[in-house]
């Protein structure tokens, strides 16, 4: 991810299993690096942009012959120069969700007859409060939503926690959980849907939610199943939807335009109001393919992404 401005400021890089990055342009070397235990999963910088929360995923640890999970941890990093502010570890293995004000959460990803079930807990006020949401996977349930003025989740049927879902947002200081639109747009399809990653943005056609997903199908992700759809927000209405084959890995918004990567290499720039294609390309390195995992804005058209194969690419869309 790169820190909030016109231009590249620095990039934070989480390597897997050896620590966190901050470059800044035109260095050969990090501007600091802090050992972190286990993967880097999800970087977020919190107003007013001078630090970042980092949630790792320690290995997983053996109890006889089982690999049992280990508790996600927190790091609460200083910007300026890497030091480590607070370290909070969940309860499990979990995701975060943060919204614009700085305001944060735990979501508990857990399987297993000792599962926390998909409880959501808000980390300020202190103490903190904890809220059911019924059972969470990855697949169906992931859906982390960039500059978000709520804390949104996907909450399913209770039953079957996989079907039916709706976006909730989790209110502080109490943990209210209000409904906001069901994940499925197109009633007569009734499909099994996934939630993905997305941004919230406010322009001339109002407030929004731009975020991916697909469409299950039991012979896997068909052609036209995977989906990026722009929402008004709260209502959830469907502005505009754009199908493809492949899976999203990424997406950002900037001055108009919605960036998405995908599992094939590709990145796709849309038009913010109408979802229409501005361009496409496959992104290759020395006329290699590369598979993006990540991208973050980083100015008028231009994008650091991160790879599969772990470089950090400076993008300057033309």
């Amino acid at each position: 991810m790169t820190a909030p401005g016109a231009r590249i400021d620095r990039v934070l890089a989480a390597r897997e299993g050896a620590a966190l990055e901050c470059w800044t342009p035109g260095s050969g070397t990090p501007a600091w690096q802090i050992p972190i235990d286990g993967t880097g999963h999800q970087i977020a910088v919190a107003p007013p942009g001078n630090i970042a929360r980092v949630l790792t995923q320690p290995p997983r640890s053996h109890h006889g012959r089982r690999p049992a999970p280990e508790p996600s941890v927190v790091l609460e990093v200083d910007l300026g120069d890497g030091t480590v502010r607070s370290t909070r570890r969940a309860a499990t293995p979990a995701v975060m969700t943060s919204r614009t004000d700085g305001q944060w959460a735990l979501r508990g990803t857990e399987h297993g007859p000792n599962a926390w079930a998909g409880e959501v807990t808000l980390i300020q006020p202190d103490p903190a409060t904890a809220r059911e949401l019924g059972r969470y996977d990855a697949i169906d349930h992931y859906f982390d939503i960039r500059y978000a003025p709520d804390l949104l989740f996907l909450k399913g049927r209770g039953d079957k926690p996989w079907l039916r879902k709706w976006v909730v947002a989790v209110d502080t200081p109490h943990g209210q959980v209000r409904p906001l639109f069901p994940l499925e747009w197109d009633t007569a399809r009734g499909g099994h849907l996934s939630g993905g990653c997305g941004a919230y943005l406010h322009d001339r056609a109002g407030p929004a939610l731009v975020h991916t997903g697909a469409v299950h199908d039991g012979q896997g992700l068909l052609p036209g199943n995977a989906y990026v759809i722009r929402r008004t927000y709260p209502a959830g209405e469907p502005r505009w939807v754009f199908t493809a084959g492949h899976q999203a890995t990424a997406l950002d918004v900037d001055a108009g335009f919605v960036h998405v990567a995908f599992d094939s290499g590709e990145l796709v720039t849309l038009r913010a109001l109408d979802g229409t294609v501005h361009s496409r390309r496959q992104l290759r390195v020395g006329g290699h393919p590369v598979v993006p995992l990540s991208l973050a804005r980083a100015g008028v058209g231009r994008l650091a992404i991160g790879t599969l194969d772990g470089r950090v690419l400076d993008c300057r869309l033309t």
